[in-house]
């Protein structure tokens, strides 16, 4: 959601795009002269928010005044560390390798996680920012077990996650999870990589070397 001062400087900029073409075309600051270049500054206007809201927010010109949130997209190699106990060993599982994918730009975030035996996906998120500067990611997402496992090992579940992150940049996230099935733990992030990658097998490729 955009914020009252990028909502303010979106108006200003609309007002001053059609200035702008009010004077290089000659016209009389009017009715009829603003709606002969409204379509032009509706144009410039839109092309300048898609330009924003996928790229530009993440420059540090911007942070502080006009951009308060971190920027977390890239491929990340997770662990997550629960509390579930196998009932074929009645022994808690060790660390389980995984992959969170996460696509942002200002007003839009998708995390999507990738085991070998699932995948899970964002339903709903939100990003706070502390009073002390420190920002907050709370969500609630959806696992989906690889076909050949469910009713079996797994069943398609929810659960909510929550991850601090203490700088905007941060290389390496860690927050706790759980699950309508009654688990609990912890997932770290980190070794982000820049591609984007949409199945386990690419990103282990990639990010452990093979």
């Amino acid at each position: 959601m955009l914020t009252r001062t990028e909502l303010w400087l979106i108006v200003i900029l609309g007002a001053g795009l059609t200035l702008l073409g009010l004077l290089i075309q000659g016209k009389s600051l009017s009715i009829a002269g603003v709606a002969t270049t409204l379509g032009t500054t509706v144009a410039l206007l839109y092309g300048g928010i898609w330009l924003f809201d996928s790229y530009l927010w993440r420059w540090s010109i911007f942070r502080g005044w006009l951009v308060n949130r971190p920027y977390l997209q890239g491929s990340w190699a997770a662990t997550l560390h629960s509390d579930w106990i196998d009932p074929e060993t009645n022994e808690r599982v060790p660390p389980i390798e995984a992959y969170m994918v996460v696509r942002q730009t200002l007003t839009s975030l998708s995390m999507r996680l990738f085991t070998e035996k699932s995948r899970s996906a964002l339903v709903a998120h939100a990003i706070e920012t502390e009073p002390d500067g420190l920002f907050q990611l709370s969500a609630v997402y959806r696992n989906y077990p690889k076909i050949e496992y469910q009713g079996k090992q797994s069943s398609i579940h929810h659960g909510a996650l929550l991850i601090d992150v203490h700088e905007v940049r941060q290389e390496r996230l860690e927050g706790h999870y759980w699950t309508d099935r009654e688990t609990r733990g912890t997932v770290v992030l980190e070794r982000r990589v820049a591609k984007l990658f949409s199945s386990f097998d690419e990103a282990r490729s990639a990010l452990q070397g093979g």
